[in-house]
């Protein structure tokens, strides 16, 4: 994906005091939208790709922040999701927020640099925990210093349980697709039955641990539906490998609650889903 910058001419920079702003921060890349909270309607959504090979993410994530006149403005409110695959997901009857730390390790290595946030999941009645580089976190609680921190799985699982909640499906698969990692969730009659977040470098990486997921849950790859969003295009060979396994294949849509510039149709609808989602997870 390359730079991106879609502006509705109907979006006021002297007004942001009335806007979200709902930013997401991966590896390579960083994303972050408007709404204009007044009307329910999103009014601009950009997209930086990161070089990391020659400047840190650190160094491009200040660089955006300080050269984007949209990120050196005063918002009612502000959001961020940042992506990584350093997560754990608790069941809320066994949550304390007293443990947190010792819930963290039992999967992943906590490093000195990195800070641990928690979100419930108030639909999937859990809580998410994960880590972001303290360096990261002073950035944007600089520019914005109320913003509020979610894993990418928060806006996914949430969105989902709640979109879907009348689908007469008895089991569905989502997949929320990044640049260089995904994350899949399985909704088994309404409730969340499994998640994951793989790195993935190819189609065949994407392929194995997909179908890993429906051969792991006894999942018909004839019958139940994968809903596809993120970064995946119809044109790209993940999606033809996709297509090869798995019968059915949907592209999941943004909210209809929200109204959304005419200027995002150039992209597809699904490639924004869980940026665009993050706000009603406020």
């Amino acid at each position: 994906m390359h730079d991106l910058s879609f502006l509705d001419e109907t979006l006021d920079i002297n007004k942001t005091n009335t806007y979200h702003v709902s930013i997401q921060v991966s590896l390579n890349g960083f994303s972050f939208c408007l709404l204009d909270t007044a009307r329910n309607k999103y009014v601009a959504l950009k997209h930086y790709e990161f070089d990391t090979k020659e400047t840190t993410l650190e160094e491009n994530i200040k660089r955006a922040s300080n050269e984007d006149e949209f990120l050196n403005k005063e918002y009612k409110s502000s959001s961020l999701i940042f992506s990584t695959r350093k997560s754990t997901l608790v069941p809320t009857p066994i949550f304390n927020k007293e443990h947190l730390k010792k819930y963290f390790s039992f999967n992943h290595n906590l490093e000195e640099s990195e800070r641990i946030y928690f979100n419930h999941l108030r639909n999937a009645d859990a809580y998410v925990i994960f880590t972001i580089p303290g360096n990261l976190a002073d950035i944007f609680n600089f520019h914005f210093p109320k913003i509020k921190i979610y894993h990418q799985s928060t806006p996914f699982i949430e969105s989902i349980l709640r979109n879907h909640k009348n689908s007469q499906d008895k089991h569905t698969v989502f997949l929320n697709a990044g640049e260089d990692l995904f994350d899949i969730a399985v909704v088994h009659l309404k409730k969340l039955e499994l998640y994951n977040c793989f790195f993935y470098k190819n189609e065949n990486d994407l392929i194995y641990f997909v179908l890993y997921v429906y051969e792991h849950l006894k999942l018909d790859a004839e019958k139940i539906v994968l809903v596809i969003s993120g970064s995946l295009s119809k044109s790209s060979k993940h999606y033809e490998i996709l297509k090869k396994y798995i019968r059915n294949l949907r592209f999941e849509q943004p909210k209809p609650q929200f109204t959304y510039s005419y200027t995002f149709n150039e992209i597809p609808s699904h490639t924004f889903v869980n940026l665009l989602n993050l706000y009603t997870c406020e």
